[in-house]
């Protein structure tokens, strides 16, 4: 004899009501794929065309950030290759690195834009030395005099050089400015 339990679940299963349901279940649920769907990619659309009107601008100002505050240590170093200590050292003066050293400290604080300054003499041996985080004897070794000033990646830094120059305009040294890039 069949049993009457088993065909009373299978009747509720077959009855227009669960039917309904169960539709309107799965409409409800395609709606809300497909609804999704089209918001992921109109989001992911419109994002990517914000993106692309704005990265090309978003280079040419970090370039152009980044040109300024190379200039701006270049024009330092140029301005601190005529401190009267640093053009002292070429003069073969006894008390002339010690003073030229402090010359160099005193540059370094405050908002400068390097982290070890160097002053070479025309034989490229190191005269006198600054710096706020230690320079690797690798790279005041690869140190070399610049005739004109000069711009240069040496042991991974970026390093500027400025000649030094004497009141007649021969050259007496070379001052190297490693640039800080970790700030």
């Amino acid at each position: 004899m069949p049993d009457s339990s088993l065909a009373l679940r299978r009747q509720s299963r077959d009855s227009l009501a669960t039917k309904i349901i169960f539709f309107v279940f799965f409409s409800t649920f395609v709606t809300a794929l497909l609804v999704s769907w089209i918001s992921v990619h109109s989001t992911y659309a419109f994002l990517r065309t914000q993106l692309d009107s704005s990265y090309p601008m978003l280079l040419e100002r970090g370039s152009q950030r980044l040109g300024d505050w190379v200039e701006d240590g270049q024009d330092r170093l140029a301005r601190l290759a005529l401190h009267p200590e640093l053009l002292r050292t070429g003069a073969s003066a006894g008390d002339a690195r010690a003073a030229a050293e402090i010359a160099l400290g005193l540059s370094l604080e405050g908002s400068s834009p390097f982290s070890g300054l160097v002053v070479s003499d025309p034989r490229d041996a190191a005269v006198a030395t600054a710096s706020s985080t230690g320079l690797s004897s690798h790279l005041a070794r690869d140190l070399r005099s610049a005739p004109e000033p000069a711009l240069r990646v040496l042991a991974g830094q970026l390093v500027a050089s400025m000649p030094i120059r004497d009141a007649g305009g021969a050259q007496i040294g070379t001052l190297h400015g490693v640039f800080a890039t970790e700030k």
